[in-house]
């Protein structure tokens, strides 16, 4: 699979994740975590056009997309996503976590922090250990390009099975679905730095209180 067809893949479970949350409640607020240059969160507005949006980014991408896509509903922060959600416990209807997780070491600290901070959803797409097991691999870092996107430099770096995504979501009261599984481009180079078979999984966690029980979704 070519980088454009996987991004129109991520662009389909993008709209995928906000029509199944639209379902069961309101999407009045979004926070992009680890935004970059803002590129998903103006994407995720095209579905979501009368939303308030806030990325957040440890670097500064003002000249490389945040002055373009900034208007009266994107709001652009820098500093650390995980840290400023600790701070922000339900203040958004909607976590976006697009590529990030793996580049942390704590999944649980991680998965509580974000769950703590949205009101109804929460959507991770991210590297899973391609595995039909609960469990998750903390392997050793090899300091690549994986490490300089995230801006932190960890001995190691935590790769669970969907499953134990699906576990932890459970566990803080999320009920969970698999919305897609995609061919990334990058998955053998990345997988074979990190020593581990690996696969790119979409996981779209809605708090339980406001699922109804009318969607129409597999779960997996």
């Amino acid at each position: 699979m070519n980088t454009h067809k996987y991004n129109m893949q991520r662009l389909f479970m993008l709209k995928k994740s906000i029509d199944m949350t639209q379902t069961v409640t309101n999407i009045d607020t979004v926070f992009d975590m680890a935004c970059n240059n803002g590129y998903w969160l103006n994407t995720a507005k095209r579905f979501l056009p009368n939303t308030k949006f806030t990325g957040m980014d440890t670097q500064n991408f003002i000249s490389e997309g945040w002055e373009e896509f900034k208007d009266n509903n994107i709001d652009f922060k820098q500093g650390n996503s995980l840290t400023f959600l600790e701070g922000h416990k339900n203040s958004y209807d909607m976590v976006l976590s697009m590529g990030v997780m793996y580049y942390y070491n704590d999944l649980h600290k991680f998965i509580k922090t974000i769950t703590d901070a949205t009101k109804s959803t929460v959507l991770i797409d991210t590297f899973c250990y391609n595995k039909d097991t609960n469990e998750e691999k903390k392997v050793k870092n090899p300091k690549n390009k994986m490490t300089q996107a995230a801006r932190e430099e960890t001995d190691f770096v935590t790769i669970p099975t969907e499953k134990k995504i699906m576990d932890y979501l459970d566990k803080f009261g999320f009920e969970s679905f698999k919305v897609d599984e995609f061919t990334e481009p990058y998955n053998k180079s990345v997988g074979d730095r990190l020593k581990l078979n690996i696969k790119r999984s979409a996981i779209l966690g809605i708090k339980r209180r406001d699922f109804i029980g009318q969607l129409k979704y597999d779960r997996t």
